[in-house]
């Protein structure tokens, strides 16, 4: 059994974490879940620049530290031109059910400030998977993170663990890791004070 779905909500979330002096802050989530389809839709406010919250978005090779459920991330070869492999392994644990999961992932990064990632099922333990970050500048130091995922596992789910344990587990984990984005974001970023 491959408990991958959760652990993707776990680490996307936790990807999009961060601050020092004051925290980032989630304006508004929402987890959807039918059949076996999963939805996360985050918006936060982060106190760190556009160009940092991309470097650490797209450090590939250290993903690890943007979460604690993260036990790996690397680059492998086999990317289309423009685009990065990524594989990220995570362990978590969702009320009794703990899981550990494999995501291979191509990235793409666009001039706008988005980054989508698309799952490749053949290599991770889903089904389906893509998510997107669009980091938006809001001013000097200051930025907007919209984050969505669409995730299809291809594992079994205890139907105990509900969207209502998901989502109490992604808000709770997406909250740490803002504050642990922001502070490695915040040493990448060229326009914070």
């Amino acid at each position: 059994m491959k408990p991958t779905t959760l652990r993707l909500f776990v680490i996307f979330c936790l990807i999009v974490s961060g601050a020092q002096l004051r925290a980032g802050e989630i304006t508004s989530a929402e987890v959807k879940h039918k059949g076996n389809d999963y939805w996360l839709n985050l918006t936060m406010e982060l106190e760190v620049g556009q160009e940092g919250m991309l470097a650490v978005l797209t450090d590939h090779e250290n993903y690890r530290q943007l979460s604690e459920v993260m036990l790996e991330s690397s680059v492998i070869a086999g990317a289309p031109e423009n685009q990065t492999r990524r594989r990220l392994v995570v362990k978590t644990c969702v009320a009794f059910f703990c899981f550990e999961v494999t995501m291979v992932e191509d990235v793409e990064q666009f001039a706008d400030g988005r980054i989508v990632a698309t799952m490749l099922p053949d290599a991770s333990d889903f089904d389906y998977g893509r998510t997107e970050w669009h980091v938006i500048p809001l001013g000097p130091g200051q930025s907007k993170l919209d984050y969505s995922f669409h995730l299809q596992p291809g594992f079994w789910i205890p139907p105990a663990i509900g969207p209502f344990f998901l989502k109490r587990k992604l808000i709770r984990e997406a909250e740490k890791s803002i504050l642990r984005m922001e502070a490695l974001a915040k040493g990448a970023d060229s326009t914070n004070p």
